[in-house]
């Protein structure tokens, strides 16, 4: 059902006109109608309970499984249907759409007796697949064309016309393949969890080398952005930022003045840019690359978004908490922010728990009370029990962490001891001497403050040994997503001691 949600969503989401391609052409209520509507309206969130309201059955129903099989062939149906013509479309897309919709109609009306029109198509289709370097169809295309003309037309012009541009671009989608293929072997233990391998630099360096080497004959868009990923991860997974930096500013300074290249490509890398001087603390550097990159992305797009998130986290490193908080002001204000799904939702979510937090301890003004309408709900969020899993650690520490935060600063001490009890378990299962390490001192430091009752003379005295450990692995030397440690535990752990009274509490523990 999930997959099938997916494409309803899709299809729902750009306005399909050609109803009956979906339903039926007469508009009366059916049961394919019915799961349609369901899963758009989020009426049905699974097989369970489609099946039991359309079939008064469960999902193992042989109608209810056809029905599902039409519904996913109607809306095959339906996704060529999609209109491209709107605005919020840029060019490249619009011609991806266009140039994959006629290149199906030319292989179907090749195996249907379709030669000529098919010929007609591909020679139209072809200049604009070369413009825009959709090259697997530009490949495709040429070697059919020259087949045509030197197998059935016998026209040796034409021939070794298309022949010259399948071999020029087969060689630079081959190129293509390669960077694709060493960027998924790289971008495989970017993946959290994933241990790298002692090899790894030997190994990765040796799909740099080869990748310099075909730069020198290849610099198609999607070669430069695959290829020079690759280079970016090679130092990234070190953590060599200063290298990493470096490879961002040679694509920035290779694609300069270049008219054929898209907004996303000099985005893309700005973004990490601004990734690499996070890791620096080189606010001033971070925000010149953010002010570049922003007006590259269209606003309340997904990008927009992100791009908005990097720099939010870059401010929480350098301590700027008041420009964190007006990125969040201008993102909530956003018609989009309600819209966003996935990471990038839970991201925000995380961003605006810690803000409110520092809210709360003043280390934000709220400059104006009516330019936002927060409407966070502290107590919901706390109570909010995150599915602990290796898995979804990135995500598991920032809010169990904030959490704790929450209740010691409204001094619910009874439930921080709770949550703080239930924190044991995690640390022993999950957060090891690896790149959890700093996390791993940092819940410690929390567990301390029961143990010093409160008392903040006690707990400095308490956490002095665990303090040293954390400050002993600087957060740039541990391979984590920025989005882990949304504030540096050492600031973070000043903030908490500054909560802590000086004297005796009558906390009682159990």
């Amino acid at each position: 059902m999930r997959d099938l949600i997916k494409f309803a969503e899709i299809v729902n989401k750009q306005k399909v006109k050609n109803i009956e391609v979906i339903g039926n052409p007469n508009g009366s209520p059916t049961k394919l109608n019915k799961l349609y509507e369901g899963i758009i309206s989020g009426k049905y969130k699974n097989d369970k309970e489609a099946a039991a309201d359309l079939y008064d059955s469960d999902e193992s129903n042989p109608s209810f499984k056809k029905l599902k099989y039409r519904l996913e062939e109607r809306l095959i149906n339906s996704i060529f249907f999609i209109d491209v013509n709107k605005p919020n479309y840029r060019e490249i897309e619009k011609e991806y759409f266009a140039g994959h919709k006629i290149y199906a109609a030319i292989k179907i009306l090749r195996v249907k007796g379709g030669r000529s029109i098919a010929i007609k198509l591909s020679e139209r289709l072809l200049p604009q697949m070369i413009k825009f370097e959709f090259l697997d169809i530009v490949c495709s295309l040429a070697e059919y064309l020259y087949l045509f003309y030197g197998s059935i037309s016998s026209n040796k012009k034409k021939m070794d016309y298309y022949s010259a541009i399948h071999k020029k671009y087969l060689k630079i989608y081959n190129a293509e393949s390669i960077a694709t293929r060493y960027y998924s072997q790289l971008a495989y233990y970017n993946t959290e969890g994933i241990t790298i391998p002692d090899n790894f630099e030997e190994l990765a360096d040796s799909y740099c080398q080869e990748l310099e080497e075909l730069l020198k004959t290849n610099d198609s868009r999607k070669f430069l952005r695959i290829a020079y990923t690759v280079f970016w991860l090679r130092y990234i997974l070190v953590n060599d930022y200063q290298k990493g930096l470096e490879v961002c500013q040679e694509l920035l300074k290779k694609i300069k003045g270049r008219t054929d290249i898209p907004e996303s490509l000099p985005f893309l890398f700005l973004s990490r840019q601004i990734i690499c001087y996070t890791s620096f603390n080189q606010y001033e550097e971070g925000l010149k690359a953010f002010q570049t990159a922003l007006p590259l992305v269209k606003e309340g797009m997904h990008n927009w978004f992100n791009i908005y998130r990097v720099f939010t986290l870059l401010s929480f490193k350098v301590k700027s908490y008041q420009a964190a908080y007006k990125s969040l002001l201008t993102v909530k204000s956003n018609k989009g922010y309600k819209d966003l799904k996935g990471d990038i939702k839970e991201s925000w979510r995380i961003i605006e728990a810690y803000i409110n937090f520092l809210i709360k301890v003043d280390k934000i003004i709220v400059e104006d009370e009516s330019s936002i309408d927060m409407k966070f709900r502290i107590s919901k969020f706390v109570n909010d029990v995150p599915k602990y899993s290796k898995d979804k650690m990135r995500i598991n520490i920032p809010i169990i962490i904030i959490q704790v935060l929450f209740l010691l600063q409204k001094k619910e001490y009874g439930k921080m001891i709770d949550k703080v009890e239930s924190l044991r378990a995690y640390c022993y299962r999950y957060l090891k001497k690896d790149n959890t390490f700093r996390s791993n001192c940092f819940i410690k430091l929390l567990l301390v403050i029961p143990k010093g009752n409160f008392n903040r003379i006690a707990v400095e005295r308490k956490s002095e040994q665990l303090l040293s450990k954390l400050k002993s692995v600087p957060i740039e030397s541990v391979r984590q997503g920025i989005d882990v440690e949304f504030i540096p535990y050492e600031a973070l752990w000043e903030i908490v001691l500054g909560m802590l009274d000086t004297k005796t509490s009558k906390v009682k523990l159990k």
